[in-house]
């Protein structure tokens, strides 16, 4: 620690500083420098450092006694006394955060140590509901490195168990990393957790030392999978099919500029969404879900949430236009602005739109 020494005087002076420690055998001191002149005015600063023998208990205290005399007044000396304990390291926190998958997916879920310190080994049981979660896999984390003899097992369903250790004398590690990945396969969804116990933490060389430890269960949360929409159109026909359903159009889909065009209503409102028509600026403006779009008949760039962005990058000629008396878009465009895929057929002419995309 620092000790920092004001001169208070209206002159020069010089500082001189000696420790004393008390805290048993083996404990010693020492100041650097071990005096400090100091102008009129100015801070001074020494170091001192307390040493300690080796493999003291967490909680020891000591005490220093640090004097600091001065030159121009000898007969004043300072004594500043303080306390130093060995730290007591902080439990290793073993568990994770919450990951999210969807149903039918793989996840990989590391089992995660933080405020790790001379970590040599661990090993724990992971419990989860496999009727939730079917394991897949489970590989080595990356806290331990390299020099790591890993072992599991998981012939009983529902249960992991892992044990990580150094080889021979490698040396212990400290900080915050993964000590397994699992990978899962998600089954059903909602929230389920795997669960950590039985945990046993060594540090020190040769893990001879038992270190404190926490287990923190891990949330998995699976997502449903989400319904999805699909329409189908033909170039030239005046109905969509919508699942099983038929709707008819306000006008067939047309191909111009080599882009198909659309009367943008039927879809919009099979898909959840709302469409209003302003004809004094002859704008379509379409809202479904968190998106808006905002399209100009004959400009060929439209307003995405706001923000400018061309509605063929290949092809200006290709603007909202219509026909007929009627409105007509660019399928494309809108299908894939508000997050659907668009597939084209091109011997039927068949058009498959899929929201949200797949």
């Amino acid at each position: 620690f620092q000790v920092s020494l004001r001169n208070r005087s209206a002159r020069t002076d010089t500082f001189t500083v000696k420790s004393t420690v008390s805290g048993g055998s083996g404990w010693s001191s020492s100041v650097s420098p071990a005096s400090v002149r100091v102008s009129s005015g100015a801070t001074g600063t020494v170091e001192v450092t307390v040493h300690v023998p080796v493999g003291l208990a967490p909680g020891t205290v000591g005490a220093v006694d640090v004097q600091v005399h001065s030159a121009l007044d000898p007969a004043n000396t300072t004594t500043v006394h303080a306390k130093v304990a060995i730290r007591t390291a902080p439990p290793v926190v073993v568990g994770g955060v919450l990951v999210e998958t969807s149903m039918g997916a793989t996840v990989q879920v590391p089992l995660d140590a933080q405020d790790a310190e001379n970590l040599y080994g661990v090993g724990c049981r992971v419990t989860y509901d496999d009727k939730a979660l079917q394991f897949v896999s489970i590989a080595k984390g990356d806290l331990m490195g390299p020099d790591t003899l890993f072992i599991e097992e998981h012939g009983i369903a529902g249960e992991v168990r892992i044990a990580s250790t150094l080889k021979g004398d490698a040396q212990p590690v400290s900080g915050n990393g993964s000590i397994a990945v699992l990978t899962f396969r998600a089954l059903e969804g909602g929230t389920t957790q795997l669960n950590v116990d039985e945990l046993q933490l060594f540090g020190g060389d040769g893990g001879r030392e038992a270190l404190a430890g926490k287990a923190r269960s891990i949330p998995v949360r699976v997502l449903a999978e989400q319904p999805r929409t699909v329409l189908v159109l033909r170039v030239g026909l005046p109905t969509m099919k919508v699942g099983s359903s038929s709707i008819v159009l306000d006008a067939p889909p047309v191909i111009v500029e080599g882009r198909t065009l659309i009367p943008i209503r039927a879809i919009i409102e099979s898909l959840g969404g709302t469409v209003a028509w302003d004809a004094g600026s002859r704008t379509v403006t379409i809202s479904l879900g968190g998106t808006k779009l905002n399209l100009v008949i004959g400009k060929s760039s439209a307003l995405v949430n706001g923000k400018s962005t061309p509605i063929d990058s290949t092809n200006p000629k290709v603007v909202p236009q219509i026909l007929n008396s009627r409105t007509m878009l660019p399928l494309r465009f809108v299908a894939e602005s508000l997050g659907a895929d668009v597939q084209w057929e091109a011997s039927t002419q068949t058009i498959t739109v899929t929201h949200p995309k797949p």
